[in-house]
């Protein structure tokens, strides 16, 4: 596991205006596509002399112009100064903001789970103030190896996706034979819902307002077997 030292500086000015910078190298994820958490420490200091009040978001990279693709299958977790928030929350709740005292260091810990999944992929670890405006975005780059002995074809019959995706009233599951429950989330963790599941079963969302939800599918022990974004139009 490769811990990153990233330092934030946070500096006042007239008005109270904050900047923020961090350490010239930005951090890496390494490991193994077996592994269930590759963590990276993201250390911050606010060095104002009055409180600080943060928000973060993990952005991935869309276009190959900007870096590389993320899998679909990797998931990310957010560790701040409140809490460790559920997998698959990509953004910061907006009634929940991580705030800093004056001269006040904390580590961010940065979570992913390739769930079996190799490659190399990029994403953007931002820090927010209380209006939405980024302070600083960070890039993260990630390069997870595969399983000695495993191959890629082994790999995709393991994962699990939903389909249609988006979709306006109903989704099934791909790759399910291991699938026995589905739960649903909204963007901020909220259980919504749970049903159970067998192969081939659709799954009516219609009632679903238009947004983000996450889809946490367990098998017959009550495991996660993966967390997956639903798109409902």
């Amino acid at each position: 596991m490769k811990q990153i030292l990233l330092i934030i500086f946070v500096s006042v000015g007239f008005g109270l205006s904050a900047q923020v910078s961090y350490a010239p190298h930005a951090p890496d994820g390494v490991g193994k596509a077996d592994e269930t958490d590759i963590n990276v420490d993201i250390d911050i200091i606010n060095d104002l002399n009055a409180d600080q009040a943060t928000f973060w978001s993990i952005d991935r990279v869309t276009t190959v112009e900007n870096g590389n693709l993320v899998p679909e299958e990797w998931e990310f977790q957010l560790c701040d100064i409140n809490s460790c928030y559920i997998w698959g929350l990509e953004q910061c709740p907006s009634g929940n903001p991580a705030v800093f005292s004056a001269n006040q260091a904390y580590t961010y810990n940065l979570h992913m789970n390739p769930h079996g999944t190799s490659g190399i992929g990029d994403v953007i670890f931002n820090i927010l103030d209380e209006n939405g405006s980024i302070l600083t975005s960070i890039p993260v780059h990630y390069n997870v190896d595969l399983v000695s002995g495993v191959s890629e074809a082994d790999l995709d019959v393991k994962q699990v996706k939903l389909y249609p995706n988006p979709t306006s009233d109903y989704i099934q599951i791909t790759n399910d034979n291991n699938v026995s429950k589905v739960a649903f989330y909204n963007i901020v963790g909220k259980s919504l819902n749970t049903s159970t599941h067998f192969p081939g079963k659709s799954h009516d969302v219609s009632t679903l307002q238009k947004g983000i939800y996450l889809l946490r599918l367990f098998d017959e022990n009550d495991n996660v077997i993966s967390v997956v974004r639903l798109n409902k139009n």
